[in-house]
């Protein structure tokens, strides 16, 4: 839990974190079960550095002991979390092949100050250039307006003209933060103007972390973020094996 955290440091934060990381455990308990044991310990599954002394975090899991989220037949969720959303996280149809229904679009307040916010990128308009033809453009390149593009709520795809291209590819292949940006042309230059860090689905952890300090209970933390769940005993879970 430590590993995948991040620098938060109030308990109701520590304690979000834990029922994530537990919920996750369980759901993907046999992720590698064709490799002889269950989860592994990087990013793949679940980053973990060992076990921690930190009080707070240990206490954190103590009194959270057993609980998980479910969705509203009782199977466990997809507990997925991010750094930063921007202000506004991503339905998970944007991002993953499916929806669900309780990762939904959240206007979040609560991070806008932190760290990881706001971003910005800029790449020479022969490279942009170079990167749209190899993705399949045929449009005008002599009109650099063209290229221009405004994200004011998140999108699921960059457009211009009769081209389109997915926000997560042109993330995935150029190494940006967020798929939370405008495009605007300027001289030579292509100036990428983000927000947020991470795939932007499920709980933004800079917003959670404030929203901790702001004095939220975890409970009001997940709810939140995730749309009509149940913070239950694993217990009471819909186990459904090798997902």
């Amino acid at each position: 839990m430590k590993a995948e955290g991040g620098s938060g440091k109030n308990l109701e934060y520590f304690k979000t974190q834990a029922i994530i990381a537990r919920t996750y455990m369980y759901k993907y308990f046999d992720k590698h079960l064709t490799d002889r044991y269950n989860v592994c310990d990087n990013t793949h599954c679940q980053a973990f550095n060992g076990l921690s002394s930190d009080t707070l975090l240990n206490r954190a899991a103590l009194e959270t002991q057993g609980l998980v989220i479910l969705d509203k037949d009782s199977t466990l969720i997809i507990a997925a979390f991010h750094s930063n959303c921007g202000g506004e996280t991503s339905s998970s149809e944007n991002v993953w092949l499916s929806g669900q229904p309780y990762l939904r679009t959240v206007i979040d307040p609560y991070c806008l100050t932190s760290r990881s916010s706001t971003w910005e990128k800029s790449f020479s308009m022969n490279e942009w250039i170079s990167y749209l033809r190899k993705s399949g453009y045929i449009g005008n390149v002599n009109n650099p307006s063209l290229f221009n593009f405004l994200q004011k709520s998140r999108l699921a795809d960059y457009k211009t003209g009769a081209f389109s291209i997915p926000l997560r590819s042109i993330r995935a292949d150029l190494n940006l933060r967020s798929t939370f940006f405008s495009v605007f042309a300027e001289g030579d230059s292509v100036i990428f103007k983000g927000r947020g860090y991470g795939h932007g689905v499920g709980l933004c952890q800079e917003g959670a972390m404030e929203m901790a300090a702001k004095g939220f209970t975890y409970k009001q933390i997940i709810d939140f973020y995730y749309f009509s769940v149940l913070i239950s005993d694993i217990k009471n879970a819909v186990v459904i094996k090798n997902e």
